[in-house]
């Protein structure tokens, strides 16, 4: 079995568990549109676009195809542009950033000009991404909000309105969970990474789409994580640690 199908094969699995569980098959679907894209589809090439894209600003590790960027996302492709002295202190944090997608035909890179700080919605994630151990997500704020977890084998770039944020999931990409009304500062959902071999070195990047119901607002769209499953190692963190 290839790696490609053993990952889609993985993330198909999680998307069945979150149907069993009650979540509605074509809610991607209807997140999405909801969300209201910038570009009609099938577009071949774009104009310089304002967007905005939540994600953890880190540096750029070295050089890349793309003669742009001194930072880029986490998880991600998009390199950031602006002046050092705004950028610098980003680094490590989760921000929502708005600016100006330069046309490059293989690069992503946003021209900044304002930064949210805090983001209106947040995914983080901790425990081990070891065969037979969990994993544990948490989608902020909680309280009256609403929340879709989504899973995908790959990365991907898709901007939408900007207050509602960039899609960064690749094609396919699955529901494995939805949920509302929390009454703990975030919602909390949990996986086990299944114990079989055949899902080892599988990557797996997850978005999650959040939306308060107090008073009903806009979908937004959170930062992107990423990680990598490994075979059976060290014991698996518990949920004290996280």
């Amino acid at each position: 079995m290839s790696p490609e199908v053993v990952k889609r094969s993985f993330v198909r699995s999680l998307s069945r568990r979150g149907v069993r569980a009650g979540l509605a098959g074509g809610a991607l679907l209807a997140v999405l549109a909801l969300l209201a894209p910038v570009n009609p589809p099938g577009a071949q090439t774009a104009p310089p676009q304002e967007v905005g894209i939540t994600g953890k600003v880190v540096l750029l590790p070295g050089p890349t195809i793309c003669d742009a960027g001194t930072h880029m996302l986490e998880c991600t492709d998009v390199l950031l542009s602006a002046e050092l002295s705004v950028l610098d202190p980003l680094v490590g944090k989760t921000v929502k950033l708005f600016g100006i997608k330069d046309d490059y035909f293989y690069c992503n890179i946003i021209d900044v000009s304002s930064v949210q700080d805090p983001p209106p919605s947040t995914l983080a994630w901790c425990g081990s991404p070891v065969s037979g151990c969990k994993l544990n997500f948490s989608v902020c704020p909680g309280g009256l909000s609403q929340y879709w977890l989504f899973a995908s084998p790959s990365s991907g770039f898709k901007p939408f309105n900007p207050s509602r944020g960039t899609w960064l999931l690749g094609d396919p990409a699955w529901l494995i969970a939805s949920g509302g009304s929390s009454a703990t500062p975030c919602h909390e959902v949990s996986f086990i990474v299944p114990p079989i071999p055949a899902v080892t070195g599988v990557d797996l990047w997850l978005q999650a789409a959040h939306r308060e119901i107090g008073e009903v607002g806009p979908i937004t769209l959170t930062n992107v994580i990423c990680l990598t499953l490994q075979p059976v190692g060290p014991p698996c963190t518990t949920d004290s640690d996280c």
